[in-house]
C-alpha cells in the first residue's frame, strides 16, 4: 500500500488517532477547498481530509507540508550533523597521526597524507527525496564541527541527491561516486539513510575494495554490526527507536485527552562503533540495557 492508501483505509476506518511517516515536502502549494486543483497533491488532501474529521496526525522522522499535524516526533538533525563532523575530525587526526607513525593498516588505510593542499574527499550522499531543510540542517552541524575544530581547509566536502525511487539508479550513481580508479575516490561517504549506507557498502563490497573508503552510516541494522566489526563501515548513528514510538504514542494521547501537545519531540541519537558495538543488539537504538 501507498502512504495515500494507508490514510484512505485510516479515514474509512475512522481511526483515533494516525502516527505518519511524512514526505518531507515542504514547499508544496497550500491546501485549498477546491477539489479540482491539480496543483494539490492527493497526499495532502488526504491530510486535509483527516484534520476536518478531527483525526489527530503525529508525524514520525520527516513531516509534513501543511498544519494539519499535531506533533513531530524527529531527531535533531543538527547534532547529526556535529556527530558526522566530529568523526571526520577524528578520522582526519587518527589517519595522519598513523601515517607519521608509520602505523597504518594498509589492509584499509590510504596512504595519502591530508593537508590543505592534500585534501580529505567528503561525498554527502542523501535520498532526493528527503526534505530540503533536513539536509541544510545536517550540513549547518558537520560544517560548524569542522568550523570550531580549525579544519575547515583539510575537507573537500560534496552533496550528491541519490535517486531513492529506483533502486538501480541509484546503484549506479553510488557506482558513479566511487568511481573505477584510485585517484579518484573519496576518502570518505557520509550517507544520510540506511538504504543509501548499505548501497554503499554493497557497491564497495562488489568492487572488493570495502573498507577503502571510510563510510559513516545511518540507522543500526543487524547487518551492519559485522560489517562494523571488520571495519568495512567506520561508522553509523543510530537513533532510538523504542523512544521515538513512545513519544509518538504519548503525543496523540495527549492531544486526544487535552487537546494539545507539545509540537516536537526529540529522540535521542547513539553513534555506534567498534568501541560500543557489543552493546547493540536489535534494529534502531536500543542498547543491551535498555532491552532488558
Amino acid at each position: 500500500y501507498t502512504k495515500e492508501d494507508l490514510l484512505r483505509i485510516a479515514l474509512s476506518s475512522k481511526y483515533d488517532g494516525i502516527i505518519l511517516e511524512g514526505n518531507g515536502i515542504i514547499d508544496t502549494k497550500e491546501v485549498t477547498d477546491d477539489e479540482d486543483d491539480e496543483t494539490v497533491s492527493e497526499f495532502d488532501k488526504l491530510l486535509k481530509e483527516a484534520d476536518e474529521k478531527k483525526i489527530p496526525i503525529v508525524t514520525v522522522n520527516e513531516d509534513i507540508s501543511t498544519n494539519f499535524r499535531k506533533s513531530f516526533v524527529c531527531i535533531n538533525r543538527y547534532i547529526l550533523g556535529r556527530e558526522y563532523g566530529q568523526q571526520l575530525c577524528d578520522y582526519l587526526n587518527k589517519h595522519n597521526k598513523a601515517i607519521d607513525k608509520n602505523e597504518l593498516d594498509t589492509r584499509y588505510d590510504s596512504k595519502k597524507y591530508y593537508s590543505e593542499r592534500n585534501k580529505c574527499v567528503v561525498k554527502i550522499l542523501y535520498d532526493e527525496a528527503q526534505s530540503v531543510n533536513n539536509l541544510t540542517t545536517v550540513m549547518s552541524g558537520i560544517k560548524g564541527k569542522i568550523a570550531d575544530d580549525k579544519k575547515n581547509e583539510f575537507f573537500d566536502i560534496e552533496i550528491i541527491p541519490i535517486d531513492g525511487s529506483s533502486y538501480y539508479a541509484a546503484e549506479e550513481q553510488v557506482r558513479n561516486v566511487i568511481g573505477d580508479e584510485e585517484k579518484t575516490r573519496p576518502d570518505v561517504m557520509i550517507c544520510l539513510s540506511e538504504n543509501l549506507t548499505s548501497l554503499a557498502h554493497s557497491v564497495l563490497a562488489e568492487k572488493i575494495i570495502a573498507g577503502k573508503v571510510q563510510i559513516l552510516g545511518f540507522y543500526y541494522i543487524s547487518f551492519f554490526k559485522e560489517e562494523i566489526k571488520l571495519g568495512n563501515i567506520r561508522c553509523t548513528v543510530a537513533i532510538d527507536t523504542n523512544q521515538m514510538g513512545r513519544y509518538a504514542v504519548k503525543a496523540l494521547e495527549e492531544y486526544i485527552n487535552t487537546g494539545h501537545t507539545s509540537d516536537i519531540h526529540m529522540a535521542d541519537l547513539k553513534l555506534v562503533n567498534k568501541d560500543n558495538l557489543a552493546s547493540f543488539l536489535g534494529e534502531g537504538g536500543n542498547d543491551e540495557n535498555e532491552t532488558k
